[in-house]
């Protein structure tokens, strides 16, 4: 039987593939979506061309992997985002499948479980439920 670790890698090779994850800080701050890199280019020329004067202060940031508290995806296009969940997203995560099960796609409850996995907190009594809702998943897609 797999441990935790082997699941987790199992999990990403089947996992759905993501997209750098960006945002974009403007003059008042960032503006608190997240985008996929071709979104964020365009939002960005959008920004600049509207606010001229200070067209420079717009930047597409990020790029690189980040914490969050939900899996995240592209304001713009719906893309899944390359993140990991912070353990309290994990655990909001774990309770989605708790309650409704797997989904239809396995390739992004792939990419969700392995992120669960790999962050919930060793000691979350729920643990096992998450491993032996990746089990069935690897099971089935066999």
């Amino acid at each position: 039987m797999m441990d935790r670790q082997e699941l987790v890698w199992a999990l990403s090779r089947i996992s759905a593939p993501v997209r750098p994850c960006h945002w974009i800080a403007t003059p008042n701050g960032d503006n608190g979506y997240e985008w996929c890199p071709d979104c964020g280019y365009f939002k960005v020329r959008n920004l600049r061309r509207h606010d001229r004067k200070r067209r420079n202060d717009y930047i597409l940031d990020g790029g690189w992997r980040t914490s969050h508290d939900s899996m995240p995806g592209c304001h713009g296009c719906g893309a899944l985002l390359d993140g990991s969940l912070t353990s309290y997203g994990a655990s909001s995560e774990l309770d989605y499948y708790e309650e409704a099960g797997l989904s239809t796609d396995p390739k992004v409850d792939a990419l969700y479980l392995s992120e669960i996995l790999d962050n919930l907190p060793e000691d979350d009594g729920r643990l096992e439920l998450a491993m032996s809702l990746a089990r069935a998943l690897l099971e089935k897609e066999r």
